[in-house]
């Protein structure tokens, strides 16, 4: 299988950036660098939490060990998660030129996750680092995985006032933004009003191919932290697996539905004891598929 870089963050308990990808990856049978941009005890949104971001010139540091070992030479894919600061972005950006100029004839698949806020919290981080996802993220990554709201914010397609306006933006406008973008993959999650209050979509734009491709799963009451690290990495880790491709958000979205059924009613993710359904690929039907 792929060996995978992912630049997150990274809590001591619970499963939210890089506590959700690796494990999920390790699932598909994907080896991880993981490497953190921020050590915290549990997400901050439990009220009692601490840590601090990793310093970038230590990340860099890291990131030198690496290459001077040969083991850039060797990523098949890039995932960037959570950046606090304009300078973890220069890290992140860094990271990807350095694995691309170790393999030209092979580059990694950069799969970037622009995580910057969501409804109904709005943007939780600076206007600086939303403009540097933008403006130098973007334009390196093959396949993007924001939220509705962080799809607006990137884009522009929408000003993202009010949640009505953000959270109905239809599969058709996702399709007709993203077709300006380098990215080949482009999957928003959250689109939930469309549908009724039962079910979100998740909308993933093949620009390559001009085709747009929806998947729905059920809406529980209480979602815990972490749903978007985890459904980008089992995409990711679908696109790098034999044979999976067509099928990558339907199986991807099947496995956070599993992982979300065994979590209802809790304060974290239940991903240990949802792995199994994560190792075995789901059976999917034919998702619902337009042209663009």
């Amino acid at each position: 299988m792929a060996r995978v870089l992912a630049i997150s963050s990274q809590v001591a308990s619970g499963h939210v950036g890089l506590s959700a990808m690796v494990p999920a990856l390790q699932a598909l049978g994907h080896e991880v660098v993981a490497l953190p941009t921020v050590l915290l005890s549990n997400h901050p949104g439990h009220g009692i939490s601490a840590g601090a971001p990793v310093p970038p010139d230590q990340l860099s540091q890291v990131l030198e060990a690496l290459g001077a070992r040969g083991e850039l030479a060797c990523v098949d894919a890039v995932i960037t998660g959570y950046l606090p600061t304009p300078e973890h972005i220069g890290c992140a950006a860094d990271a990807i030129a350095a694995t691309r100029a170790a393999r030209p004839d092979h580059p990694p698949l950069i799969v970037c996750d622009p995580v910057c806020g969501d409804w109904p919290k709005g943007a939780y981080l600076p206007a600086d680092v939303v403009e540097g996802l933008r403006d130098t993220l973007l334009p390196l990554a093959d396949a993007l995985t924001p939220n509705v709201f962080e799809w607006a914010l990137m884009t522009g397609d929408r000003t993202a006032e009010t949640t009505a306006d953000t959270l109905a933006l239809s599969p058709a406008e996702i399709a007709g933004t993203a077709s300006s973008l380098r990215a080949r993959h482009i999957v928003v999650t959250g689109l939930g009003l469309p549908h009724g209050a039962n079910t979100v979509e998740t909308v993933w734009v093949d620009t390559a191919i001009g085709r747009t491709t929806s998947s729905r799963i059920a809406r529980i009451a209480q979602v815990p932290n972490g749903t978007g690290d985890l459904l980008t990495a089992l995409f990711a880790g679908y696109l790098l697996g034999p044979g999976e491709q067509a099928h990558a958000l339907a199986r991807a979205t099947a496995g956070v539905a599993a992982v979300l059924a065994a979590s209802e009613g809790k304060s974290e993710l239940q991903l240990v004891a949802a792995l199994p359904a994560l190792t075995r690929a789901p059976d999917v039907a034919e998702p619902a598929q337009q042209n663009a």
